[in-house]
């Protein structure tokens, strides 16, 4: 649901701002012109380049009265103002937000590709791309797991964006500012990205940057899905701790093969469960929960070894401590598995190393999705 405004005013819509010229709403319906001046609202053509609003009063003063909304956004709301959908429902916003507090980092690269700012920043080790927002100038308020509810009231956010990691904070935050989920659920990762960056572009005023994003990235994936359909199989790796795990569809970062348009060698129905959260130490289900731990862990080396015997052309590795600021250790941890050793994947030294900070720290934005399109689609020459 877009902007709607009530009250005397003049408003010529910009493209991706419409408006229903029954309600004298900013609608997707067409662009319009809603006028105060009586009769009912006309609608001009698409090439109008400004939003502009004045009493009717006001009208006859020409320049001097008139007001320009920044950004392209509606100057008021109606009936509750914008509904925006998020991953954990919707949110309710009054009017255009002018401080955003991003603690998801996909968020704050799909707001910085949108040409949006932000009032304050978590503490965090950012992806080279994302390295702006660590000057100085912002404001840091807490980390993706622990906001600092009293930096961030300093902050005076009227928009706040959560996702992954930050989204356990959902309740507490909106309890200061609406916030927004931009979490996207493995199983249905790039469609929920999309919704994520039109639900941004739709609060920003920024809706046609949003979809022309959008197509871009559409447009990417579709010439490498191209070029990839007979690049043969992939297995999508995470290497992390002491080990690696097999990423399947439908897991954390099995977006991967939808992404790349890579056939999986495993299926998503063949994943291990994973195990239970860890119970409070010396309660009766901490001995049970380890035991279980144990055998999640068995059962995931079991499935890993599985995966390479069906011997991938492609191995897509993703190094966690890489990602942190550590010690890249992929690597070393391929090279040291004979199963590994013995795929074509090895063989013809298709080993796809990915930028590590970005897939894993900012996954879920609109930049780090194109930049891993752009990386394959250079490996494939």
């Amino acid at each position: 649901m877009p902007w709607a405004c009530s009250g005397p005013f003049h408003v010529i819509c910009v493209p991706p701002l419409y408006c229903d010229c029954e309600e004298l709403a900013l609608t997707r319906e067409k662009p319009c012109r809603a006028s105060s001046l009586g009769g009912k609202p006309r609608c001009p053509n698409r090439e109008t380049q400004m939003i502009r609003f004045a009493s009717r009063r006001s009208a006859l003063r020409g320049v001097l009265g008139l007001a320009l909304i920044p950004a392209g956004l509606a100057a008021c709301a109606r009936n509750g103002g914008m509904v925006v959908p998020h991953a954990q429902g919707e949110a309710r916003l009054s009017a255009p937000p002018r401080r955003i507090v991003s603690y998801d980092l996909g968020a704050l690269d799909m707001l910085q590709a949108l040409g949006a700012g932000v009032a304050a920043v978590p503490a965090v080790r950012m992806p080279s791309y994302l390295s702006g927002f660590e000057a100085d100038t912002y404001p840091r308020v807490g980390t993706l797991f622990e906001p600092d509810l009293d930096a961030l009231r300093a902050a005076r956010p009227d928009l706040i964006l959560v996702g992954g990691r930050s989204s356990r904070q959902f309740e507490a935050l909106s309890a200061i500012a609406p916030t927004l989920d931009l979490s996207a659920r493995p199983t249905h990762f790039l469609a929920d990205v999309e919704r994520n960056l039109r639900s941004l572009g739709q609060v920003l005023g920024r809706e046609a940057e949003a979809e022309g994003l959008l197509a871009a990235f559409a447009g990417e994936r579709a010439a490498l899905h191209a070029r990839s359909a007979g690049a043969g199989t992939g297995l999508m790796l995470f290497v992390a701790g002491q080990g690696m795990s097999v990423q399947p569809p439908g897991g954390r970062f099995g977006y991967m093969y939808d992404l790349f348009g890579i056939r999986p060698v495993v299926a998503a129905e063949e994943a291990p469960a994973a195990p239970a959260q860890a119970a409070a130490e010396g309660s009766p289900e901490a001995a049970a929960q380890a035991q279980a731990r144990r055998e999640a862990g068995a059962a995931q080396a079991s499935f890993l070894l599985s995966a390479l015997r069906r011997n991938p052309d492609w191995i897509f590795a993703l190094d966690r401590p890489a990602a942190t600021g550590g010690e890249a250790v992929a690597n070393t941890r391929l090279a040291a598995s004979e199963a590994v050793r013995g795929t074509t994947a090895w063989r013809r030294q298709q080993l796809v190393m990915l930028d590590a900070p970005a897939w894993y720290l900012a996954g879920n934005g609109i930049t780090a999705l194109r930049s891993a399109v752009a990386q394959f689609s250079r490996v494939l020459g």
